[in-house]
């Protein structure tokens, strides 16, 4: 299911583009865009790679390390030339109360949180100026990223229960100058 998901959003295509609408998906009009199997089937913007993994029950393995409270896991790749360099992070979060209040700092039960680097330039999830705290998917989507190098970090921040292998999927699409990888990342990408 999650992987499923995942490459759903990964293979979206704005319906307009960002300045018709006024920003960049999700929106209301148009969600993550319409879906494009020929994105993820037969992939013309570059290759595809993705990582199903789990947060494990007590969460402290090698898939994360632990920085206090926060673990984290990082993948590094090379973009070989410039294009679309798309980044998905979903996973399947158990259902909020149904009496949730809207404005509380966070709508999931786990938070996990995408972040992408390249060189002194930072994008958070769904290209906010902070991380996403109201959603369980979370994309970068850049139409003209750089030939760089790149580094991807997913972190759990916080859980309101306890993580019973909380499934996770990472899904990239550019133009690898190799695939990416959470072994080979030297310590600044």
């Amino acid at each position: 299911g999650v992987l499923l998901k995942a490459l759903m959003i990964l293979s979206a295509d704005f319906m307009q583009t960002p300045e018709d609408k006024g920003g960049h998906p999700p929106s209301q009009r148009q969600g993550w865009g319409r879906i494009n199997l020929d994105n993820i089937l037969f992939p013309t913007n570059g290759s595809l790679w993705f990582s199903t993994q789990y947060v494990p029950q007590g969460s402290t393995t090698s898939q994360f390390s632990s920085a206090g409270s926060r673990m984290s896991t990082t993948y590094c790749f090379r973009l070989s030339r410039p294009g679309r360099l798309k980044v998905v992070l979903y996973w399947h979060d158990p259902q909020s109360s149904t009496t949730a209040d809207t404005n509380v700092t966070s709508l999931v039960m786990n938070d996990l949180d995408l972040t992408l680097h390249s060189g002194v330039s930072v994008w958070h999830g769904n290209l906010q100026a902070e991380y996403d705290k109201m959603h369980n998917i979370e994309v970068i989507d850049l139409a003209a990223a750089q030939e760089d190098r790149y580094q991807v970090t997913v972190t759990l921040e916080g859980t309101t229960g306890a993580i019973n292998n909380l499934p996770f999927v990472v899904a990239i699409m550019g133009h690898f100058a190799s695939p990416p990888s959470a072994s080979d990342c030297p310590p600044s990408c």
